[in-house]
């Protein structure tokens, strides 16, 4: 009986850690995003938004961000919904449980649902990344659609059914939680409160990748599994880890 006992919690124990969540969007106190809801060549102005409290809407709790929608979330598979009061309806705009390969999701304007893939995963500062093989796309300028751990998808909350074929011109500048900048942007250069900006001015001035390298410093190809440093421009280094 001890040994079926002793076989039970380890079994138990070893799911627990298999199962642990991911970082939650929110934060404990405040939780802030500053957003392009859809951005244009001629109109391309941020929003801001707060979570302000809790609400239930068909049986399932949300967050309520006002005069924008509602936002939910599964840290155990790294879920986030949002509830599109305009539409009434509610997306599936994040899903961290994905690894390369496995289709998502997205919606155009007219509702038609197109098949995107994941392109690739990695873990930068301890959070996973998914990228998929859909674009943001305003003026310009182009990023792939990222879920990011801890602060949401890079192309806002909004995406879902804004979006033509595979790409949507929606964009996520900064996330602060608990008064504290969690998320910055490629595209802006982190600046969070933009409008009208000349947008291909700012594309000539972002820094350009000079090479990659491994821990020890010697120049790599791309590549996954191992941890490489991504060298800019501007001096800066990213230390980034793609798994398959």
């Amino acid at each position: 009986m001890m040994k079926n006992f002793a076989f039970i919690v380890f079994v138990c124990s070893a799911w627990f850690s298999f199962a642990q969540p991911f970082q939650s969007v929110f934060g404990d106190s405040s939780t802030f995003w500053s957003v392009i809801p859809a951005g244009y060549c001629d109109n391309t102005c941020n929003i801001d938004l707060h979570v302000d409290s809790d609400t239930i809407i068909n049986q399932e709790s949300y967050k309520i961000l006002p005069a924008h929608g509602y936002l939910r979330e599964d840290t155990v598979t790294g879920r986030i919904w949002f509830y599109n009061e305009s539409e009434n309806q509610e997306f599936l705009v994040m899903d961290l449980s994905l690894n390369t390969g496995d289709p998502f999701t997205i919606y155009d304007f007219a509702g038609t649902p197109t098949i995107v893939t994941v392109d690739s995963t990695s873990i930068i500062g301890g959070e996973k990344h998914v990228y998929l093989d859909a674009m943001i796309s305003i003026c310009s300028l182009t990023e792939p659609i990222m879920f990011v751990e801890g602060s949401g998808p890079n192309a806002g909350f909004n995406y879902q059914k804004l979006s033509y074929v595979n790409e949507t011109p929606s964009y996520m500048l900064c996330h602060s939680k608990n008064n504290v900048p969690i998320t910055g942007n490629i595209l802006f250069q982190d600046e969070c409160n933009i409008c009208h900006l000349e947008l291909e001015t700012v594309n000539k001035e972002l820094p350009t990748l000079l090479k990659i390298s491994d821990i020890l410093g010697r120049e790599i190809m791309d590549c996954f599994n191992i941890p490489m440093y991504y060298h800019y421009s501007d001096g800066t280094v990213q230390k980034i880890y793609k798994t398959r």
